[in-house]
């Protein structure tokens, strides 16, 4: 275990918990820590939970709204800022100058989602020999009902998830 990840948990209380393992312990504080380092669900439900855990409902309501209010309070203070100053010609550059940013994050995570998908790697290495032609199948299959409109993208990602199934598994019994 991280020497990190032990200083971090040392500040949650293991007097409130009903299990008396340390494996329990370890293993739920290091939960904690990890969620407290990641924004999302993962962190929305240990606050959640932490807060039932120390003083129930209204401790649930407090831990939850205190994780929210931060994230918030600033989109509140930058939509104020950008409605009263966005035709200003400095913030209009920062906000253009931002876009194309926004567009490689995106179009880099679609880049390594393809490659994961389709070679099995994490990485933009692409080898020949470990192609996945099933999912270059569902991945035409979908492109193609998105852009004909055939489907919502909801159940166009149902759909893939059925077919892959589908796919795999007869390709695995032959």
């Amino acid at each position: 275990m991280h020497r990190w990840r032990l200083c971090l948990c040392t500040s949650y209380p293991t007097s409130s918990y009903n299990h008396t393992s340390m494996a329990y312990h370890v293993r739920v504080h290091g939960y904690f820590c990890y969620s407290q380092m990641t924004p999302g669900p993962i962190g929305i439900n240990a606050a959640t939970f932490v807060g039932t855990r120390v003083a129930g409902l209204p401790g649930s309501i407090a831990a939850t709204l205190g994780f929210c209010a931060p994230s918030v309070i600033i989109m509140l203070i930058l939509g104020y800022i950008i409605k009263k100053y966005g035709d200003v010609g400095a913030v209009r550059g920062v906000l253009n100058g931002l876009r194309p940013a926004v567009v490689a994050l995106i179009g880099g995570a679609a880049i390594l989602f393809i490659c994961m998908s389709l070679f099995g790697v994490d990485k933009i290495a692409i080898d020949p020999n470990n192609i996945k032609y099933l999912n270059i199948i569902i991945m035409v299959v979908c492109y193609i009902i998105i852009r004909k409109k055939l489907m919502g993208v909801i159940g166009t990602l149902a759909f893939s998830g059925v077919l892959s199934l589908i796919l795999n598994t007869v390709a695995s019994h032959t």
